[in-house]
């Protein structure tokens, strides 16, 4: 029994190493629509921080500078930062427009509780001196922060909760709130091991938080990783290192050469190189072409994969324009 699974866990490494030999990992850009649709048409998006606009009420001071100040400060922050991460997220896609505006007139939260929704004439407060239809308030922002010591090593895990509004201002309607917590954990054995700048890691959490809700509501970037054939061909070797040091072009001549060689694999890999290129380009009907016929030569499973991705990637370059 041992043998044959020292024997199946050989084969399955053999077997990673041969597509790893045969392959190189490069990363592209792609512009993801938001995943879900508001129903409304919008080119600029005001965002407003609910939770920084003041400091608790008097009766509450007492108690956040006995428990919470620390943490409070560290969270009033973090929630800027949350909203930076928004909007930088929004203004990248080239698609849309978010502008952060400030009022210390508009009821605030007070970080541990969902307020109720903007009134009317809050609504009517931020948005006076911008034409445009869409608000986006972040209304909660809360973090934690819990250590566990198990087995000897010590887990830190940190928690942040946020609540998001969007308004259609035209009729002040709330068209979407959403609420996440974002959970993460570190580990260590030695305290010498420890992520030190416990503050930095809840700043850098936000900003994932930020661009989580950005890409809810709005076009935004993603990088993915694609596959590119290197086979043992000097040449497909050599266009692979050029590929990954961002040379393309140079690379897509060496693929051009070689899509036409009699051996098929390297044709068909050549194409399919070819079709990384163009998708790259962003020519995604040519890229779809080229993986198609470089299927047809000889198919394999990235092939296969990989025009999945393609297909669907044109069906979002649609909904983008």
């Amino acid at each position: 029994m041992k043998k044959n699974k020292f024997k199946n866990f050989l084969i399955f490494s053999l077997l990673f190493s041969f597509i790893s030999c045969n392959t190189s990992k490069v990363y592209v850009d792609v512009l993801k629509p938001p995943s879900i649709n508001l129903g409304i048409e919008y080119d600029t998006i005001l965002v407003f921080n609910r939770t920084k606009i003041k400091t608790p009420k008097e009766g509450k001071q007492f108690i956040y500078k006995l428990f919470f100040a620390k943490n409070f400060k560290r969270d009033i922050t973090a929630s800027e930062i949350c909203i930076d991460a928004f909007i930088n997220s929004v203004n990248d896609s080239g698609k849309k427009n978010a502008i952060k505006i400030f009022n210390e007139n508009i009821s605030a939260s007070d970080g541990f509780f969902i307020p109720l929704e903007l009134e009317k004439n809050e609504i009517d407060l931020l948005s006076s001196n911008h034409n445009n239809n869409i608000l986006v308030s972040l209304d909660m922002y809360k973090s934690g922060y819990v250590k566990e010591y198990i087995n000897e090593e010590t887990y830190e895990y940190i928690t942040i909760s946020t609540t998001w509004r969007t308004y259609n201002i035209s009729d002040y309607t709330v068209i979407d709130q959403f609420t996440n917590e974002y959970c993460f954990e570190t580990k260590y054995i030695k305290p010498n091991n420890r992520f030190k700048g416990r503050f930095k890691l809840f700043f850098a959490v936000s900003e994932i938080v930020g661009y989580d809700y950005a890409s809810r509501i709005s076009p935004t970037w993603f990088t993915e990783p694609r596959y590119i054939y290197k086979t043992y061909d000097k040449n497909l070797i050599v266009a692979s290192k050029f590929a990954q040091q961002n040379h393309w072009d140079e690379a897509a001549e060496i693929w051009l050469k070689l899509s036409e060689s009699e051996n098929e694999k390297h044709s068909s890999f050549s194409l399919f190189n070819l079709a990384v290129y163009n998708e790259i380009k962003g020519n995604i009907d040519l890229s779809i072409d080229y993986v198609k016929k470089a299927y047809k030569i000889y198919p394999t499973k990235i092939m296969y994969d990989y025009l999945i991705i393609l297909q669907k990637r044109k069906e979002e370059i649609q909904i983008l324009d």
